[in-house]
């Protein structure tokens, strides 16, 4: 029996369609009590995240402690490595990870209604890829050892670690006071380590790729909604 693959397209449309509901119903609830929404926790969604086969979630407790929590789910096929085949294009890679995030939220702007912050924070990701390609393997003939171009199923790990520091803008949208927009721009440092049956892990040359260690930018656009 076929193995059933992890969609992140499929709860990202999911996850949309709930907060939608939620706005709605709690639109109701504050044309009855009436005043601003403070709320105690926020659940959000980053979008541009489906454009590299990642559903990602922050999580927030508004009245508790100023931090923020992001968890990444990885999954789906990718067709990043298309251009590094060696002899022939064997189809799109296999991923499957998980990532979390931490940062640290102090607060630049004191206004219910809008605001800035200064977020520095940490992060680790680890991300496995499938994928079928030709390399150079060990062939014993006749007792002799020799490298031969063949094909197989390989794999690629990437465990990660991000340093990053960020200014982030977060404002009430669509007129309503439970619905934000959060928008998050600055520099991040990654550390990367890929464990592989190639003979050579394949380029990871720039920060789009998972496996990238250097300095980079973040930037993003999320949408998140209050609860309590």
């Amino acid at each position: 029996m076929e193995k059933k693959k992890f969609n992140v397209r499929k709860w990202a449309v999911l996850l949309f369609l709930a907060l939608g509901a939620f706005n709605v119903f709690a639109q109701d609830q504050e044309e009855d009590q009436g005043g601003p929404v403070k709320g105690k926790y926020m659940l959000g969604t980053a979008p541009q995240y489906l454009l590299f086969n990642a559903l990602r979630i922050d999580a927030e407790f508004l009245d508790k402690m100023p931090l923020r929590v992001s968890f990444t789910g990885y999954g789906g096929n990718s067709n990043l490595f298309r251009n590094q085949r060696k002899l022939d294009n064997t189809g799109p890679d296999k991923l499957l990870g998980a990532g979390l995030e931490a940062a640290w939220k102090i607060k630049l702007q004191e206004d219910l209604m809008e605001q800035f912050y200064f977020e520095p924070g940490v992060g680790y990701h680890f991300i496995n890829y499938k994928f079928t390609d030709h390399d150079w393997q060990m062939v014993v003939e006749n007792g002799t050892e020799y490298y031969k171009l063949m094909p197989g199923d390989f794999y690629e790990n990437v465990s990660r670690f991000d340093i990053f520091a960020i200014i982030s803008y977060r404002a009430n949208i669509f007129y309503s006071e439970r619905l934000l927009l959060h928008a998050w721009f600055g520099g991040v440092y990654r550390l990367a380590k890929i464990n592989t049956n190639l003979v050579k892990p394949r380029n990871h040359r720039n920060i789009i790729y998972h496996g990238y260690t250097g300095a980079g930018l973040k930037a993003g656009i999320g949408i998140y909604y209050k609860f309590g």
